[in-house]
C-alpha cells in the first residue's frame, strides 16, 4: 500500500462550534450533520477544544435537574463541557501516524491544523475506513 497523508483523506472545512454556544445547539449540529465530534473555537477562531457525543452525554447526566426548579443551575456551555486537551495533526501527517494516535488515546477523530495552528479540517476513523475499502477494492 502506498503512503497516504492526512491531506489525502481529511474532510475540509471542518464543521465547528463556538465555545460560548449552548449544548442544545451542539447536539442539534451533531445530529443534523450526522457527525460525532465538533472542534470548538473561541471568539478569535482558535481551536480550544473538541466536543464529542460522549462529552454531551456526560454533561447531560451531570446537569440532570428539575426544569421547574427556579434554583436549578443554568445549562452548561460548549466550553464547559468540551474536552480541552486536543490532539491535532497536519495535512502532511502520514495516515499510519493518525491511526497510532487514535489507537493510543482511544479517540475517533482528530482536528487538522495548518502551520499557524489554524483549523482546516478533520480526519476521522470513517475517513480511514473509506481509504481501506478503496485500497482493497483496487487490489
Amino acid at each position: 500500500m502506498p503512503t497516504y497523508f492526512v491531506r489525502d483523506i481529511m474532510s475540509s472545512p471542518a464543521i465547528t462550534i463556538q465555545d460560548e454556544a449552548d449544548l442544545d445547539e451542539a447536539a442539534a449540529s451533531l445530529e443534523s450533520q450526522k457527525i460525532r465530534r465538533l472542534p470548538v473555537l473561541n471568539a478569535d477562531g482558535q481551536l480550544v477544544g473538541i466536543l464529542t457525543q460522549g462529552d454531551l452525554r456526560a454533561a447531560s447526566m451531570a446537569t440532570a435537574v428539575d426544569p421547574y426548579d427556579p434554583a436549578a443551575p443554568a445549562w452548561l456551555t460548549v466550553g464547559e463541557a468540551m474536552t480541552r486537551h486536543v490532539f491535532t495533526v497536519t495535512p502532511e501527517t502520514p495516515v499510519v501516524d493518525v491511526v497510532e494516535i487514535m489507537l493510543m488515546h482511544k479517540i475517533g477523530g482528530l482536528p487538522v491544523v495548518d502551520r499557524t495552528e489554524t483549523l482546516i479540517g478533520m480526519v476521522t476513523e470513517t475517513d480511514i475506513f473509506r481509504l481501506l475499502v478503496r485500497e482493497w477494492k483496487e487490489a
